[in-house]
């Protein structure tokens, strides 16, 4: 959540009050600020992979149920991958669940029109709460064969 502010940037009456009238203790946006600013550069999948060669997943599933959706450059390229990694590390009682936010052609930001068939501006949390490490899912995706050993 950033060393600089500690576990608690604010009073610790205001953490109870906030779980107790919010249901969390910490506000996503210093979260979301931190992730765009120092691990993705406020980069889309699509702009990650442009730069790297290299794809990575990550996972996040509706507040509402449903399945575990794969955040990548071929599901979602435009979503940004700070909006992602908030969404993925959202669990009750800790973050509050996000809306993931994508980049149009124009630079500008919005909520995500759909994302892997789910409406917008669905909330989404943290993937591993359905599955682990979603194996099947993956394999159809990117057309490979985990070991099982």
């Amino acid at each position: 959540m950033g060393p600089v502010q500690g576990p608690f940037p604010v009073q610790y009456w205001e953490v109870v009050v906030r779980v107790l009238w919010r249901g969390y203790i910490y506000d996503y946006m210093n979260q979301y600020r931190n992730q765009a600013t120092f691990v993705s550069a406020g980069l889309t999948f699509a702009e990650a992979y442009a730069r790297t060669g290299r794809t990575f997943t990550i996972t996040c599933a509706p507040v509402t149920g449903g399945p575990v959706v794969l955040l990548n450059r071929h599901t979602s390229p435009n979503v940004l991958i700070a909006s992602a990694i908030c969404a993925s590390s959202s669990m009750p009682m800790l973050v509050e669940a996000v809306r993931l936010l994508e980049k149009m052609p124009d630079g500008s930001v919005q909520l995500v029109s759909n994302c892997d068939g789910n409406p917008m501006g669905e909330l989404m949390r943290d993937g591993t709460m359905l599955a682990d490490s979603p194996c099947d899912q993956l394999e159809h995706m990117l057309n490979v064969q985990l070991d099982q050993n």
